[in-house]
């Protein structure tokens, strides 16, 4: 699988001004509104960090300070690991990588047209991304709406491993209850 690298560096969309414009005003954002976290267990670990927590509106709220100290703790770059280590990614620097479009709630055939998406859609995309060597991770290319809520995410992720050797990126909301 290629592995591309940009060696012109990377476009600037904003000043960097405006970059610490964005920066601040999103600390300001958390600190002032907060975020909704709903898992009561994901709360306690927040509160256990320093944020502001209110368990009444699931609000937290993260200060300046702490969100500065949390994001100087993450790296700048990093291996997102594949079950076949030939299809691991390098994340950031000059990397270059590639991945599907992850969420979309329908699925489009000439035969069927516009309808939900099912589980079969997503193997199907899962197998085309798996085929694709310029598409480097397989993510949510279609919501499973055949699939009960409360066990879509261990269907699309078993789907997902089974179907490719590609790093998964899946993104999942809350807790299971099977």
């Amino acid at each position: 699988m290629a592995h591309p690298r940009n060696p012109y560096g990377g476009a600037k969309a904003l000043s960097d001004d405006e970059v610490e414009h964005v920066h601040r005003t999103a600390l300001a954002q958390l600190e002032q509104h907060g975020v909704k976290v709903l898992l009561p267990e994901a709360r306690v670990l927040f509160a256990q960090a320093g944020a502001i927590v209110d368990d009444d509106t699931c609000t937290v709220r993260i200060g300046a300070d702490l969100a500065e100290t949390l994001l100087s703790t993450i790296p700048s770059e990093y291996t997102l690991h594949a079950r076949n280590p030939d299809h691991s990614l390098h994340i950031g620097g000059d990397s270059v990588v590639f991945f599907p479009v992850g969420g979309p709630p329908y699925s489009s055939s000439l035969a069927e047209g516009r309808r939900p998406g099912t589980l079969a859609d997503f193997r199907d995309f899962t197998r085309l991304t798996q085929r694709c060597d310029v598409l480097h991770s397989v993510t949510p290319t279609v919501e499973a709406q055949d699939v009960p809520l409360n066990e879509r995410h261990l269907r699309t992720i078993h789907t997902a491993l089974v179907e490719s050797d590609k790093p998964v990126t899946l993104c999942e909301i809350g807790r299971a209850h099977v």
